[in-house]
This record gives C-alpha cells, sequence and structure tokens, in this order.
C-alpha cells in the first residue's frame, strides 16, 4: 500500500536586512565593518546575534590584501572589529567573508574563491550554518561607515512534520532519516556583491556520491511523538543542515539508492480501549517506514516534507532498504528498542491492504405449510 506523501517548499528570504547597520569603529581611517544575516531561525542557524566572528579576505589591485583574517563581534552584532588593524590602500578592495569561521576547505585569492568539500556534520545536533558575504570598498566610500557585509545561508535547511488523521490507527516516532544524499560538495563564491535584494542562486558543484548510499543523517528524539491529524515537527526541534543539490528519488525498491525520508515508527490498530501493535512485529520495538522526495534543494531555502500516515488512500509507508544506515548512535540508541530484522524487504508496503468484507445474504429457505385446527 503506498504511503500518501505530501511537501511544501517554503522560501526564505533571500536578503533580509538587521537592525543593527551602524558604524562598527571609530577609526576612520582603519577598514571596519558592518554585519548583516538574512533570516533563518531555529536550531543552528546563524543570526547577527549568534555570529561571534567570520572571517574575510580582501582582494585588490591583483593580489591578497587581508588573507582570512578572523573579524569579531560584540554587542550582539552592533560591533565589528578586524584582529589586527588595516589601513585602507588608495585602490578598491573585494571582501569575501565566511562563517563559522574554522570552516576547512576555503581557497580564497586573485584567481580562486571555494570552499571546497564542505561536509556537514554526521550528527544533526552538531551541523552548523554556513553564511557567505562579498562587497566591495574604497576609502573614499567606506572610512566613515564601514563595509557592509550581508551574508547569506549557502546551506538548505530540512524540516520534517507528519500527522495521521485515522483515529483507529496509532503512529510513535521516536526518530526520523534522510538517506542518500551528496555528503559534501564545493561552493564558489559569486563574483560580485551579496546586497539585501539579491535573488541569484548561491553556487554548489562538485558533489560527492550524489543519490547513491553515501550519506544518511537520523535524528532521534528524547521521547516518542504520537501523531494525530494536526502535523507535528518530528525533526525534535533541531533542523537537518544540509548541502544544496538536486536529489534523484529512492525507487520504491530493495536497491539502495535515491533519496528517501525514513521514519523510526511503531504503528498499532485501536479499537475502544484495545491497541494492537502491528509493525514492527515484535511487540515494543521501532521499524524504519520510508518514502522517496526527489526535491531540489537550493541555498538559503528551508523545506517542510509533512508526511501523511493513514490518509485516504494512503498507508504506514515501505521497508527502509537500509535501516542500519546510519550507524547506531550508542547515546540515543540504547534507550531506543530497534527491530535489527524487519520481516520483510525494503520497498515492501509495512502494512498490506486494509481489511475488507464481501458480504452475501442467504435466500429464505421455504419450508412446506403446517395446517392448524382451531
Amino acid at each position: 500500500m503506498k504511503a500518501k506523501f505530501l511537501f511544501m517548499t517554503l522560501s526564505v528570504a533571500a536578503l533580509a536586512s538587521c537592525s543593527n547597520d551602524e558604524t562598527l569603529d571609530t577609526n576612520r581611517s582603519a577598514i571596519s565593518f558592518r554585519s548583516l544575516v538574512e533570516g533563518m531561525t531555529r536550531g543552528t542557524s546563524v543570526t547577527v546575534a549568534n555570529l561571534d566572528q567570520f572571517k574575510v579576505t580582501a582582494v585588490g589591485n591583483g593580489k591578497v590584501y587581508m588573507d582570512k583574517v578572523a573579524v569579531n563581534g560584540s554587542e550582539s552584532g552592533a560591533k565589528w572589529a578586524t584582529e589586527g588593524t588595516y589601513y585602507w590602500p588608495a585602490f578598491q578592495l573585494n571582501f569575501y567573508g565566511y562563517a563559522p569561521a574554522d570552516a576547512q576547505g576555503v581557497t580564497l585569492n586573485e584567481t580562486t574563491r571555494t570552499i571546497a568539500d564542505f561536509t556537514p556534520a554526521q550528527k544533526v545536533e552538531e551541523q552548523k550554518d554556513l553564511v557567505i558575504a562579498c562587497n566591495t570598498g574604497t576609502k573614499e566610500s567606506n572610512q566613515e561607515t564601514g563595509v557592509p557585509m550581508n551574508f547569506r545561508h549557502a546551506l538548505s535547511q530540512v524540516v520534517v512534520k507528519a500527522k495521521c488523521p485515522a483515529e483507529n490507527m496509532k503512529v510513535e516516532v521516536i526518530g526520523i532519516k534522510v538517506a542518500n544524499v551528496a555528503g559534501k560538495g564545493t561552493f564558489t563564491f559569486p563574483a560580485d556583491v551579496t546586497t539585501g535584494k539579491d535573488t541569484r542562486q548561491l553556487d554548489f558543484s562538485l558533489w560527492s556520491g550524489l543519490g547513491d548510499a553515501t550519506a544518511a543523517y537520523m535524528k532521534r528524539g528524547d521521547a516518542p511523538v504520537t501523531l494525530t491529524r494536526d502535523a507535528q515537527d518530528i525533526t525534535f526541534a533541531d533542523r537537518f543542515i544540509l548541502v544544496p543539490q538536486q536529489l534523484t528519488a529512492w525507487a520504491g525498491n530493495n536497491e539502495d539508492k535515491g533519496t528517501y525520508l525514513s521514519v523510526l515508527c511503531r504503528i498499532s490498530n485501536v479499537s475502544g480501549d484495545n491497541v494492537t501493535q502491528l509493525y514492527p512485529s515484535e511487540e515494543g520495538k521501532y521499524g524504519f517506514s520510508a518514502v522517496a522526495i526527489d526535491t531540489k534543494w537550493e541555498p538559503g531555502k528551508r523545506y517542510v516534507y509533512t508526511l501523511e500516515f493513514f490518509g485516504q488512500n494512503g498507508g504506514g509507508g515501505k521497508y527502509d532498504p537500509d535501516p542500519t544506515n546510519p550507524d547506531p548512535d550508542p547515546d540515543k540508541d540504547k534507550d531506543i528498542d530497534k527491530d535489527p530484522e524487519p520481516d520483510k524487504e525494503g520497498g515492501d508496503p509495512i502494512l498490506d491492504k486494509p481489511i475488507f468484507f464481501t458480504v452475501t445474504v442467504d435466500d429464505w429457505v421455504e419450508q412446506p405449510a403446517i395446517d392448524l385446527q382451531m
């Protein structure tokens, strides 16, 4: 039985300005910055308030003038200053900023502007937002006001919600997995300014393992969520922050290729006060329920997937083709009793067709007449 699947894409404003737009250094002859961050909320997303530090490279007159210099914020992003003082030259400078400051694989010079093989952390709660900013500046235009650095989110954010409108079905969710996506990619800085009205697509390329079983990200909750007819967040207050890419959908079979979402859950039938677990077959355990996705993830956008269990013409999803990927988390799995040996192969429906009836009614059987004397 094929599970009914719905998703919607919420496009975050490309560049949202911030109220912390003011001169950041009273030394008028030194290079100073103003930092803005487009708006995204929750989890590890970067905002001006939590952006403590970024690094910046300045290129001008055919050579590097500032090489990955740390810029530190204070007063919740109201003031920004470089580590060391850098004075304005007579020529224009092109500035390239990024955070987190400890990002690896960054090459910024007069010919190359890339972050090679950017790889999100395996644990969702440890994943970091990647923001970048580009601008130009001159002594005449910026020594009084500072250089505005408008940061854009370079990654994609993924949220998963779920609901179950069927009152006679109980679905308890303890985890959610995004499987078979490119685990790393190379980012190229834009050649010109990232402004507050910039809607250009940021550039990710050179993905690793796109569509194969190379990367799976799992988020487990501390306690199960029982689904209702209203969609609930099953990413458990975190957000997947992953490499932008065009997804290739899992074919819904036993081959572990193509992208899918997989819900670690327990499914039961409810009749009055009677609750009977249907999946997985071993009482008290949890199993994965998978559904394919093929979205194009773009930088700076949040994608919200809403999974509907047992809606109209819907069911309980399909068996996960690789229920052991990723490797168990010893800190979390000790509290989760997961079924290690599913009953069926990947792609098989978790629940077969629902119970239904065929009805016949016997004809009346005629009997011989009975005569009675009064």
